[in-house]
């Protein structure tokens, strides 16, 4: 029987995660798939990515509205990472390109709030295999 692993068993560092976050994500970890494209592989890839970080490194889960921003409206929601040394951190950031979302208003949020969506937990499990895959 394969034996499990926990992510406190796993060590990472946030400069190789945010080093294979593109290359382990794609459309079906996208919240939006129609608008993922491998030219922007983080497109729609906040919410698992967040709750992954979240599992890795600690620290809260901040969301901000995407509605006053009418080119990202269609997203609804983006989510970042409070970390335990007080900095957010945005792992996929990259997905705006040049054109990153300047105003949000972030509010905490529990990761359960997220997680009883079972998409959300299928793409969050599905990211999280794939990063245990690569390290």
């Amino acid at each position: 029987m394969k034996e499990r692993l926990k992510s406190s068993e796993v060590r990472i560092s946030i400069r190789e995660f945010e080093r294979v976050l593109p290359e382990i994500c794609d459309a079906k970890i996208s919240y939006v798939p129609g608008n993922w494209t491998p030219d922007n592989p983080l497109h729609g890839t906040c919410v698992p990515v967040a709750l992954v970080a979240q599992r890795f490194f600690g620290g809260r889960l901040l969301r901000a509205e995407l509605k006053p921003f009418p080119k990202y409206k269609y997203m609804g929601w983006h989510w970042v990472n409070l970390l335990p040394n007080g900095k957010v951190k945005d792992f996929t950031k990259q997905q705006f390109g040049s054109d990153y979302p300047q105003g949000m208003e972030f509010v905490e949020k529990p990761p359960y709030s997220i997680l009883r969506h079972p998409d959300v937990k299928y793409r969050t499990n599905l990211l999280y295999r794939r990063l245990l895959r690569v390290i």
